[in-house]
């Protein structure tokens, strides 16, 4: 809920004044660490109303301090992509078990070890730098594509 709070709190920044956000659907999927908050949030100013999907995590780069990264699609076409990357990385999963290999599409990387400790790093990325990252377990990612695929985003 806290990281939620943050995201909001962040959000409104970004928005001038004039304009609420309204939780329109959350969901927290505990992983690694403290886990991902995805919410679909709209954006309200007057009359016109705006939808994000967010995805937010604690930054597992630090241990001491709270650096909450979010990753936010604004539009359907960026949802779709982002769930597209996602399908793509659930299929690799599926078809790749037990071989040492990785894979990377859009901001999600699997690493997989060997059979047992597959690992799903999401990383929020700008013009090639990783600027923050967590770890989900693959057996939890379907959570995450199901929650994204719940909604359409309206503009």
């Amino acid at each position: 809920m806290k990281p939620l709070l943050i995201i909001v709190f962040s959000m409104s920044f970004l928005f001038s004044k004039g304009q609420q956000l309204q939780t329109l659907d959350e969901i927290t999927i505990r992983g690694y660490g403290r886990g991902l908050e995805c919410s679909f949030v709209m954006s309200i100013n007057n009359l016109d109303t705006t939808e994000y999907f967010l995805l937010s995590f604690v930054n597992m780069e630090y241990s001491l301090i709270s650096d909450i990264q979010i990753i936010s699609k604004n539009s359907q076409t960026e949802l779709d992509s982002l769930i597209s990357d996602a399908e793509k990385i659930q299929e690799w999963i599926i078809n790749n078990k037990g071989i040492k290999a990785s894979f990377r599409k859009g901001e999600f990387f699997i690493k997989n070890p060997g059979e047992r400790n597959n690992v799903i790093m999401i990383t929020n990325e700008k013009h090639g730098i990783i600027k923050g990252y967590t770890f989900l377990q693959p057996k939890k990612f379907p959570i995450l594509i199901q929650f994204m695929k719940s909604r359409k985003l309206k503009k």
